[in-house]
């Protein structure tokens, strides 16, 4: 027989503290390499770029995250990310971080491998208002950057990046509950087998150590979601209930943009945004060198 559940007192009717969300280290990042920019960075820019000249960003290629084109040689980088999309009514966010590791095939082909780690957060809607958050887990992928053509004299290209990548998350809340008077733990959590790939292409214009790029993202994501429902007298207990579905979102196609800027040994600082609104967008930033052996 199925034992009612009894309401609770309204104190006793919220949720279990949980571990709060990491720091929020790429926003911050984020907003200490704008102020660097702004205040210091720009004016050192542009008075390299004027004492050096061009000629020094040709003989060092713009190798950051996204344009890492170099002949035989290594460039590591490392990337701070953040997606955000609306997927049925769940506001779904996922802070990511990368170190990539790129390869010169050719002088304008290079592929890459990325390591690091990532995590899933949602915002369940309606009635069941609540957030399920999860630790960082490992996520693991690769891809290839193509520069098509290149036209040094106007410092025009254009340019094809796909990548993929893999990992597993498993956000969660727990609150309290009363069942025939008994206090128990009731716990609902998500398991997110995520994959996702990206394909890329625009157009790339250099003007001195300065690079802007703007073009269009192809996205795909395939993610295996189990969700499990479970009522115990610890958040060990039993499962009540469990389903598993799939989740495929078809071609998803944005719009993207983004800038390089050559910084003093082959050093280059990136960034990138993707996407069509607050409700569906990625960016991150990054830090590389070239020339690695």
């Amino acid at each position: 027989m199925k034992m009612p559940v009894e309401p609770r007192s309204a104190q006793e009717g919220k949720e279990l503290p949980v571990r709060p969300p990491q720091p929020a280290l790429i926003n911050r990042s984020v907003r200490i390499l704008a102020t660097l920019a702004g205040r210091v960075g720009l004016p050192v820019i542009i008075a390299w770029s004027m004492f050096y000249g061009a000629s020094d960003l040709r003989a060092q290629p713009v190798g950051g995250p996204v344009f890492s084109n170099t002949n035989r040689q290594v460039t590591l980088g490392v990337l701070g990310g953040y997606f955000r999309r609306d997927i049925g009514g769940i506001k779904t966010t996922s802070p990511r971080a990368w170190l990539r590791v790129g390869y010169g095939l050719a002088a304008r082909v290079d592929v890459f491998l990325l390591v690091g780690l990532t995590k899933v957060r949602l915002e369940l809607p309606g009635n069941l208002q609540s957030e399920l958050s999860d630790r960082y887990n490992p996520a693991y992928g690769g891809g290839i950057t193509y520069r098509v053509w290149h036209n040094e004299d106007v410092g025009l290209s254009t340019f094809v990046t796909g990548k993929a990548f893999r990992f597993v998350s498993t956000p969660s809340r727990s609150r309290l509950a009363t069942v025939a008077g008994t206090e128990l733990v009731e716990t609902m959590k998500f398991r997110y087998d995520w994959r996702e790939a990206n394909l890329g292409f625009g157009l790339l214009k250099q003007a001195g150590l300065l690079a802007v790029h703007a073009g269009l993202n192809m996205k795909y994501i395939s993610r295996l979601e189990i969700q499990s429902n479970s009522l115990a007298l610890s958040q060990d207990g039993s499962t009540l209930s469990q389903r598993g579905t799939r989740y495929l979102s078809g071609l998803l196609v944005s719009p993207q943009a983004g800038f390089e800027v050559l910084l003093p040994a082959r050093v280059r600082l990136s960034f990138e945004v993707t996407g069509k609104s607050s409700d569906d967008v990625a960016f991150f930033v990054g830090i590389s060198q070239t020339g690695i052996r």
